[in-house]
């Protein structure tokens, strides 16, 4: 008997620029995660044909934002003007719910700020278009509402800090979610963006409370870790000057440069990939390390932790570290929106009344 495969039919509304790199990226990414699965599923051509293959279908979202919003500000029986994007995203919807009637997977991807709780934008940038919460929330909700009714649905808000309440420079870390010192995760862009969807459709969802991005061969999701995001708001918060520059460049290059050899050790023989690997290792062993352990404020420590945190930032994190992706889910009883976090493993670390 034929396994029966998990096919994923995927419904991506995205409010990020339709030029944006990221996104552009992420989305053929996502797919072959799913279709990886398809293949390990099938046992012969007949039932490729037969099952179909998982489907990931964008539909840009951003250019309908000022029309909708100019449609919810217009007086009944006047007219709103050309809502030809609006129309066309919603025509695409509908679309896709005909084709796939029983999709229960939703994806809504912006940008995020890890200092940002109110907005999304269509660059990471702050100077970029951006759209609210609650309007991002009552779009999705108008796409949404007449074609999932009241059947569970699950949805991924593919955003970076989305998660990440308004004390962005907290940590957190799962263990210290939860707490009375904890960060307040119901200031979360995330949370509010819940809020508004969760009373009227049956929705569970999730997202990140780092920096989120999917890795190039396998599509699973990763998220920045606490480590590196504390390093990059350091870094944020005091640049170089240009006498500092200066100093570093005069003073400090050659020393710089051994630690750059540190942080990229060379195998002695380039074309054995055993060498190269243990040598790799070695070299993310020691910017973790050096992240951990370098203090201080003079020019050559912040070079060397910048460099050491450009390295660490790349690597992905090992299952057992995985952190940073928290859960919603609303109880109709208590009128409470759930949030757990995922890692290391399910947690219930705050409740909040709406």
């Amino acid at each position: 008997m034929l396994p029966f495969p998990t096919l994923m039919k995927i419904l991506y509304l995205n409010f990020a620029s339709p030029t944006d790199n990221a996104t552009n990226n992420s989305i053929p990414r996502i797919l072959a995660k799913y279709q990886k699965q398809d293949e390990a599923s099938r046992m012969n051509r007949f039932s490729a044909w037969w099952w179909g293959a998982s489907v990931v279908e964008r539909v840009d979202c951003f250019a309908s934002v000022a029309e909708h919003q100019r449609y919810l500000e217009t007086p009944l029986g006047r007219d709103p003007g050309p809502l030809a994007a609006y129309e066309q995203a919603r025509a695409q919807v509908r679309g896709f719910f005909l084709k796939h009637p029983q999709c229960s997977k939703i994806m809504v991807g912006m940008h995020g700020l890890y200092d940002d709780t109110t907005y999304g934008y269509s660059l990471p940038q702050h100077d970029a278009p951006k759209v609210s919460y609650d309007k991002a929330a009552d779009i999705v909700l108008s796409f949404l509402r007449d074609h999932v009714g009241s059947r569970p649905i699950s949805l991924s808000l593919v955003m970076c800090y989305g998660a990440r309440s308004a004390q962005f420079d907290v940590s957190h870390d799962p263990d210290r979610l939860g707490g009375v010192a904890g960060p307040d995760l119901s200031s979360a862009f995330a949370f509010k963006f819940y809020a508004g969807l969760c009373k009227y459709l049956n929705v569970k969802m999730s997202a990140r409370t780092g920096a989120a991005s999917f890795d190039d061969t396998t599509g699973a999701s990763r998220v920045e870790s606490e480590l590196t995001l504390r390093h990059r708001i350091q870094m944020v918060r005091n640049p170089f000057t240009q006498l500092e520059q200066e100093q570093l460049d005069a003073q400090s290059q050659l020393e710089l440069d051994m630690f750059m050899q540190d942080l990229q050790p060379q195998a002695d023989n380039p074309f054995n990939q055993e060498q190269v690997k243990a040598a790799d290792r070695a070299g993310d062993a020691f910017a973790q390390e050096q992240l951990v352990s370098l203090e201080g404020a003079d020019p050559l420590t912040r070079a060397k932790r910048e460099a050491a945190w450009s390295r660490f930032s790349q690597l992905p994190q090992s299952k057992p570290k995985k952190s940073g992706k928290l859960t919603y889910e609303y109880e109709p009883g208590t009128h409470q929106v759930v949030i757990k976090s995922k890692y290391p493993e399910p947690r219930v670390v705050q409740r909040v009344g709406i």
